[in-house]
C-alpha cells in the first residue's frame, strides 16, 4: 500500500510541474497507444498469408472482414485438418480449417472468380466438426464404415449449418442467400469439382499439407500456385514437371496420411469414444458429451473425453488412438475390412493448347497414380475394439 501510494505522489507531481504544451503531447502519446493496442486486439485478421506467400486481402472486402469476425469462422480456428493426429500423434504440424479457408478464399481471388464463390470459399469448411472428419464415423453404424468414402458428415450439413443469424444478416446485406453461397453449387468449379481434377479446396489442402510436412519448400508451394492456371471452368499446369510434383502430394498423402491404417484407426476409435461418451453422459445425467459438443473445438471435446475417461469403453478408446496399429493387451477386437478414397489426383497439362491428363504425358507418373489407386481398391483389415 505504501509503495502504490509513493508511485501515485509521484506521477501526480510530474504532471503538475509539467506545462500545457507537455500535457498535450502526453495525451497525444496515450491515445495513439490505446488506438494501436486496440487495432492489435480487436481488429480482425487480415494479416494472414498463405504458404505460397500471397497475402490473404480481406481489408479490401466488407463481406469477407464481417464473416470472419462472426463466431462460426472464429471455432474453426480450433479445428484442426489433422483431425485426432494433432493430439495423439503422429504429430503434425497445427493447420486449422480457418487457415485452410482463408488460404482458399486467396487463391480464388487470386483467380478473379465471382465474387460469390469467393464468400462460398471462405465458409466452405465452416461446417466442420471437432477432429475434421471425426464425424463421418460417428453417424454410421460399424457395418457401414466405409460409406465415408464417398460422402462426408460435413458436406451434408453445411448449408444448413451456415443458417445462422450472424451469417444470414451478413450476406442478406449484399442480396444473398444461403443457396448462393453452397459450394455444392454447380457454377463454382473454380472451388469444388469432382476428382480426379483440381480445384482451390484440392489445390490448397495438398500444397499446405506438403509445405508443413516437409514434402515440398514453401518457394515450392509458390512455384506450383504461379504455374497453374484456371480458364473455361478448368484448372491446369503449363509445365508437366510442375504438375507431378503437385500430383505426387496427393498420392503420398492417400497412401500416407489420409488414407493410411493408422489415420483410419484413429478416426473410428475417436469416433467410438465420442460415442461412448455421449452415452455414458446420458447415462450418469450429465450434459459433459452431447451431439452440440460436436460443434465446438478440438480442446473443448478432448477435455469432455478426459472428464469422462474412466469409462472403460471411453478410457480404452482414446488409448487405442495412442497406439492405432497395436492391440491392447486383453481387450476384444472384431476385424473390418476398409477401403480408403482414393485422392489422387490428375492434373490437366497444357499441351499444344490442348489440356492433357498427367497421367498421358508422364508414364512415371502413371505407374505411381495407377498403384496408389489399386492399394485404395484393394482395402485393408482393421482390428475395431469391441465392448460386449
Amino acid at each position: 500500500m505504501l509503495e502504490r501510494k509513493c508511485m501515485i505522489d509521484i506521477c501526480t507531481s510530474i504532471l503538475l510541474h509539467m506545462n500545457t504544451k507537455q500535457l498535450s503531447r502526453l495525451a497525444i502519446s496515450l491515445f495513439l497507444c490505446i488506438t494501436i493496442v486496440t487495432y492489435i486486439f480487436y481488429h480482425p485478421d487480415c494479416s494472414y498469408v498463405t504458404v505460397w506467400g500471397d497475402k490473404v486481402a480481406i481489408e479490401d472486402d466488407e463481406i469477407a472482414k464481417e464473416l470472419i469476425e462472426t463466431d462460426v469462422m472464429k471455432r474453426i480456428k480450433g479445428v484442426d485438418q489433422s483431425g485426432p493426429a494433432s493430439f495423439f500423434g503422429p504429430r503434425i504440424p497445427k493447420f486449422t480449417r480457418y487457415e485452410h479457408c482463408l488460404s482458399v478464399y486467396a487463391l480464388l481471388r487470386r483467380f478473379k472468380v465471382s465474387r460469390s464463390e469467393q464468400i462460398a470459399g471462405l465458409l466452405h469448411d465452416a461446417s466442420h466438426t471437432a477432429f475434421s472428419h471425426v464425424c463421418d464415423f460417428i453417424f454410421v453404424d460399424i457395418d457401414e464404415l466405409n460409406k465415408y468414402a464417398e460422402n462426408g458428415y460435413q458436406d451434408e450439413i453445411h448449408v444448413k449449418f451456415l443458417n445462422n443469424p450472424q451469417i444470414i444478416r451478413i450476406i442478406a446485406k449484399h442480396g444473398w442467400s444461403i443457396n448462393d453461397i453452397d459450394p455444392e453449387n454447380s457454377e463454382f468449379k473454380c472451388l469444388d469439382t469432382d476428382l480426379p481434377r483440381m480445384c482451390a479446396d484440392r489445390i490448397q489442402y495438398n500444397i499446405h499439407t506438403g509445405v508443413i510436412c516437409g514434402l515440398i519448400t514453401k518457394k515450392d508451394a509458390k512455384m506450383i500456385v504461379d504455374n497453374l492456371r484456371y480458364e473455361n471452368g478448368e484448372w491446369f499446369f503449363i509445365d508437366a514437371g510442375v504438375a507431378k510434383k503437385f500430383g505426387r502430394l496427393s498420392l503420398h498423402f492417400t497412401r500416407y496420411f489420409w488414407g493410411s491404417k493408422w489415420n483410419i484407426s484413429q478416426n473410428i476409435h475417436m469416433a467410438m469414444a465420442i460415442k461412448n461418451a455421449m452415452k455414458v453422459s446420458k447415462k450418469i445425467n450429465t450434459n459433459d458429451m452431447t451431439v452440440a459438443s460436436l460443434y465446438k473445438t478440438d480442446e473443448y471435446v478432448m477435455n469432455k473425453l478426459i472428464l469422462l475417461q474412466s469409462a472403460p469403453e471411453v478410457g480404452l478408446c482414446l488409448q487405442q488412438c495412442k497406439q492405432p496399429c497395436q492391440k491392447i493387451q486383453g481387450c476384444k477386437y472384431e476385424s473390418r475390412m476398409y477401403y480408403p478414397k482414393f485422392r489422387g489426383i490428375n492434373p490437366f497439362v497444357l499441351c499444344n493448347n490442348m489440356l492433357i491428363p498427367l497421367t498421358e504425358i508422364d508414364k512415371e507418373y502413371k505407374d505411381e497414380y495407377k498403384k496408389v489407386e489399386n492399394w485404395c481398391k484393394g482395402g485393408y483389415s482393421i482390428d475395431v475394439l469391441r465392448f460386449d
